[in-house]
């Protein structure tokens, strides 16, 4: 029964949902399409043994030391993410402070693997390329004197990125639509609850009459009161 009600105050007030689920699909619309495109370009590297060695046994040794010491390579990755490396890099391509800005770095191992992956996210395709490479680069030289037994070699280099990943146009027109929705429900309640009168507690409701009706009411006792005795006798 209740869920009746509910529907039928919805259905009621269905301009208010409307309204309001318009208004916000648009204001996110204009948000997101006023939004610049983001690009991302990747590369890869592999932790690897340096050095010769005598035999088969001595190079199966030294890969299974590094497939237990995670945390070398683990290391190489938070380098990579190091706010030393980003400045390096940028010194080497000379950019300047907005482009700086405009630039993320994120760094990470590929599970399972001795695999190091940068990722570089920006506004400019050209731009994230060239940078991620460079940051590639300044990290393979800064580690050489962390660990002399290992090297980071380059695997995949970056690739012009062709397609925006963000923003997410759909994404964000579901999530407007969805919070619109909920907000006009919301306002279709509360419009519904304001326009119910409220009556206080105790209080006596006035006969169609009005005061006239009551005052009638209390002639007409008195005269049956009037009249009891009489009967009586």
């Amino acid at each position: 029964m209740e869920l009746r009600i509910y529907l039928q105050i919805l259905w009621k007030k269905w301009w208010i949902i409307l309204a309001a689920c318009l208004s916000t699909v648009v204001a996110v619309s204009l948000f997101t399409f006023n939004q610049t495109p983001s690009y991302r370009a990747a590369a890869t590297y592999v932790v690897t043994p340096v050095g010769q060695y005598e035999d088969a046994k001595g190079a199966a040794d030294a890969l299974d030391m590094l497939s237990r010491r995670t945390e070398i390579a683990t290391t190489y990755a938070e380098v990579a993410n190091s706010r030393f490396i980003k400045q390096q890099a940028a010194d080497e391509l000379g950019l300047s402070s907005a482009q700086r800005r405009g630039l993320s770095i994120d760094s990470r191992l590929l599970l399972g693997t001795n695999i190091l992956e940068i990722k570089v996210e920006g506004s400019n395709p050209q731009l994230v390329q060239v940078f991620t490479d460079m940051v590639g680069f300044k990290t393979a030289t800064y580690v050489q004197d962390l660990y002399e037994a290992y090297s980071l070699k380059p695997l995949d280099t970056a690739s012009l990125p062709t397609s925006p990943v963000g923003p997410s146009k759909m994404l964000n027109l579901a999530f407007g639509g969805i919070v619109g929705l909920g907000l006009g429900m919301g306002l279709a309640f509360l419009a519904y609850y304001l326009e119910t009168p409220v009556e206080p507690a105790g209080r006596q409701v006035m006969p169609a009459g009005g005061l006239a009706s009551v005052a009638e009411g209390r002639r007409e006792s008195g005269e049956v009161l009037a009249q009891a005795p009489e009967r009586m006798v």
